[in-house]
Formats: C-alpha cells, structure tokens, sequence
C-alpha cells in the first residue's frame, strides 16, 4: 500500500505540470491562465514534499516503466530530494516571474517555457533510459533558446546560447549512441553489467587501434557536460545569458548549469572505465574552479559577479564528480541551487546594500592592517589545524584531512572581506571561530546526506585538497601582495575574464558569417 501511494504521488508529480501547460493553452481569460500556471505549480511543489515525507518513513529504491525502454525510471533518495529542488525552485522562479514582468507581452509564455525547462529537468532527475535522459538534455537546450528569443534584445544573446549548447548536444548525442551500440542497452541501471563491452579496445577496418572505446566515449561526456556547466573556457554562453530576465537567470545558475552533476552520477559507472579522461576533467574543474573565483572577485556588476561564481562553483562541483564524491556533489548541487537562486532574485537590493557598505570598502589604506590580516590568519589556522584534529566530532570514514582543508579554505576566503582589514587580531580570531562552527554543521549535514546516497566508489581524495590548499595559498599570497606591480598587471587580465570572452565573441561571428554563406541558418534566424 504505501509503495503504491508513494508511486502514485511521484507520478503525478512528474505528469502534473504537463496538465498545467495543457489547461494554460485552452480558451480561458488571462488571469485564469496565470491563476493555472501559479497554483498548479504550487501544488506540484506541496506533492514534491509529501513524496520525501513518504520515502523517509520507509525509505526504498523503485524502478518502473511507463513505457519500456523509453519511459524507465529509477526513484531514489537523490531522486526525490532533487524533485523538490526543482519545484521548489520553480515554483519562487514564476511567482516571482508573475510579479516580475507584470505589463510585459511575453509574461504568460515566459511562465509556461519555465515551466517546460522543469519538466524536463525532472525528467532527468528520475530517468533510467539513455534515450529519456538524452532527449531531455537536447529539449532543455532548445526551451532555453526559445525563452531567450522572446525578447527582441536578447536573440543574439539566444544565438550564442544555442551554438554552445547544440554541440554539447551532438557531442553527448554520439557518446550515448555508442554506448547503446556497443552494449546492446538503453537501461542505465544495466551499465554497470556491461562495462567490459565498453573497455574494449576499439577496431578500425580490421585493426585493432591502441585505444579503448571507454576512453573516447568519457572524452565526450565530459566536454558535453563541461560546455552545460560553463566551466572554463567554455562559460561564454553563460555570459550571453546576462540579457535575460532576472527570473531565468535565477533558475538557470540554480538547476540548469548543475544538470550535468546528476548526469554524472548516472553515467559515473561508464566514466570510471577511463580514469585518464576522469583526471583530464578533473584538471579542468580544478581551473575552472580558480579562474572563475578569480574573476568573479574583480567584478563590479553584479550579474556578472554571480555569473563568475557559477563557473568557479561548476568547477567545483565538476571536481568533486571526477573524483568520486558524487553524495558531495549532489549536496553542493542543492545548496548552490537554493543559494543562487535566491542571490538572483534579490539582487535588485544591490544598489542598496552597496551604499550602506561603502564605508567598509574604503579600508585599505593601511598596509599593516594587511600584514596583520595575515599573520592573525595563518595563526588561527595552525590553532583550527590542531582542533579539528584532536576534537572533530565525525566518525572517522569521514576523509579528515579534507574535511579539514574545506574548513579552513572557508575561513580563509571570508577573511579577505574588506571590513576584516579595519579590526582586531581578536576579532579576526572571533570571526573565523564562529566561520567554523557554521561551516563544522554543515558538514555534519553534508555527511548525513552521503550516507543516505547509495554510492560506493572509494573517491580519490587528492585532488580536493590540492584544490582547497590552493585557495588558502591564494587568498595569503593576495593579502600579502595585493599593491604589487604584478598584482596589478594579473587585475587587468582578470578584470576582462583573460579575454575568453573576446575570443569566442570573434570565433561565433566568424562561424556565423560561414553559415550563413552556406544558407544553414535558416531555421534559427528570423
């Protein structure tokens, strides 16, 4: 009875905004459609927490087929957590939409594409099948592009969007077409028992060829995957995105980029036959990840501040899924989701808050102060060091050392808040204190999570701490360098993203000028 129930209430929760869509396109007043659109999904989103009350008081694993080999889903844990965050996060997106472009033509299909954009992230949060997982991908890359042609401003915007994400489509498309050829499944749950087909050495007219189909089939993965996070240098699609409305860029930074986390995971048995390309991705997060919080540090917008911080977060999030720390990953996809959604939507505040921290701002005048930042914070962690190492409270499958180095790399990148720079060595002390204790719950949280996700790969711990080592080096070597010649020649480079974005914006209206030569740009253009 309770599986049943339990069953039931997922189904609907997937098929229910399709209802809404269908009855928003009916002959109804405006408001109706509005009214439709906004207490359907809020509906939706109540479901969604009833579906993880019930898995938490009988907690199992469910696969089922509405249609089999194409409609096969698997409802987990993760599953159901990451269905909440999608209507959860959806449902503040429209209402805040509804309000948002209040007066504006395009309001009523806005809501109903942000609406499809969950659809099919839903979709693939619960999918079983290759196929459903794929179409899904290419769908959320195509309502992504018509949302941003509903604004006559933004379409060049949308043409950039659609290129970039086009190829992660096609690139993925080869990849998943390999994979059901050589294994003769679409079933993800069935990857696992055919992975020596995968680790074949692969044959070329009756060659065999010194590499394994694995290693090419991961290579595509990860750069479809690498260009849907907009990690380095592959964000300018995400920078593009700056034209849009407010709401699609809080839903876009909160589930879109992070889409590719939950691919990860169900593909990770797949990648983990060519550990070479999972350390070539890891090499690339782990840029991905200091660039971005580089350049997101010299920003003065501030959109383009949170559109860096997605890709050092991408980056981030990309590492910890090339290295095993898939439970990891899934919890930073959720807490960055909830966190940027909400710092989108609220940036209107900006210019407000920005007046009322000007004073603090003006606090570099005095290079002491920068060398007792230092010093107060290279003391407070060789204190945390030998804390956390006598009295952390987590068992100890728990990897400590990185557990350790998150902590401190957290009260190391807060500690450079101008306001820091104007107080005491006790009150720096005071600060990081509180920092840890904060940072110490959510890692217990984190923890509890991972031990509810059903994932057994022994991750390899080495590349987090070099990644958060890096970031306790960088932050000292900026407070202590931070009025050198060469700091000031590294800000211009970092202020103009190390002109990436300068380069691609040349290569895409070179590609386009070719296209529209050859008359292949038909169907996209107007």
């Amino acid at each position: 009875m309770h599986l049943n129930v339990f069953l039931t209430n997922e189904v609907v929760l997937l098929i229910m905004p399709v209802l809404i869509l269908v009855l928003s396109l009916m002959k109804l007043s405006y408001a109706n459609k509005l009214r439709i659109l906004l207490w359907g999904q809020l509906g939706n989103s109540i479901l969604s927490i009833l579906g993880l009350l019930i898995y938490f008081a009988l907690p199992a694993n469910h696969n089922f087929s509405l249609i089999k080999n194409l409609l096969d889903f698997k409802i987990d844990f993760v599953a159901v957590c990451l269905l909440m965050l999608i209507a959860f996060i959806t449902t503040n997106v429209i209402f805040f939409s509804e309000r948002y472009l209040c007066g504006d033509s395009s309001r009523l299909n806005f809501i109903r594409n942000l609406l499809v954009l969950s659809i099919f992230a839903s979709l693939i949060t619960v999918s079983n099948n290759l196929i459903l997982s794929l179409s899904s991908w290419i769908a959320i890359s195509l309502t992504l592009w018509r949302i941003l042609r509903l604004k006559k401003e933004s379409k060049q915007a949308a043409q950039i969007v659609l290129y970039h994400h086009l190829f992660s489509d096609l690139l993925l498309l080869i990849a998943i077409v390999s994979i059901i050829i050589i294994t003769n499944t679409t079933t993800i749950s069935e990857l696992p028992s055919q992975l020596n087909l995968v680790n074949n050495f692969m044959t070329l007219f009756g060659y065999k060829l010194a590499i394994k189909a694995s290693s090419i089939i991961c290579l595509l993965i990860i750069l479809a995957m690498s260009i849907k996070s907009a990690l380095f240098p592959f964000h300018h699609w995400l920078l593009a995105t700056l034209e849009a409305p407010t709401p699609l860029s809080g839903l876009l930074h909160a589930g879109i980029v992070n889409i590719s986390a939950i691919l990860a995971l169900q593909l990770f048995p797949v990648l983990a036959t060519a550990p070479n390309i999972l350390t070539l991705w890891a090499g690339l997060a782990y840029l991905s990840a200091i660039i971005g919080t580089l350049i997101m540090s010299t920003q003065n917008d501030v959109k383009r501040k949170l559109v860096y911080s997605t890709v050092g977060q991408m980056g981030f999030m990309s590492l910890q899924c090339a290295t095993g720390f898939l439970p990891s990953a899934i919890f930073h996809l959720i807490a960055h989701g909830l966190f940027k959604c909400h710092m989108f939507l609220q940036s209107g505040n900006a210019v407000s808050e920005g007046l009322l921290q000007r004073h603090w701002l003006q606090a570099e005048n005095l290079p002491k102060n920068v060398v007792k930042t230092t010093i107060g914070l290279i003391a407070f962690i060789l204190l945390a060091i030998v804390g956390i190492h006598y009295f952390w409270p987590v068992s100890s499958s728990i990897n400590s050392q990185t557990t350790l180095l998150m902590l401190l790399a957290s009260a190391a990148i807060l500690s450079t808040l101008p306001a820091l720079k104007k107080t005491s060595i006790s009150m720096l002390f005071g600060f990081n204190s509180i920092l840890l204790f904060i940072s110490s719950i959510s890692v217990l949280i984190a923890c509890r999570f991972d031990s509810l996700v059903s994932f057994s790969l022994q991750p390899r711990e080495i590349f987090m701490a070099i990644l958060l080592a890096s970031f306790i080096v960088m932050d000292i070597l900026l407070q202590t360098i931070a009025r050198s010649n060469l700091t000031k020649a590294l800000y211009v480079q970092v202020l103009n993203g190390f002109y990436i974005g300068h380069l691609a914006q040349a290569l895409n209206n070179k590609v386009k000028i070719n296209l529209t030569k050859n008359n292949l740009l038909g169907g996209f253009n107007d």
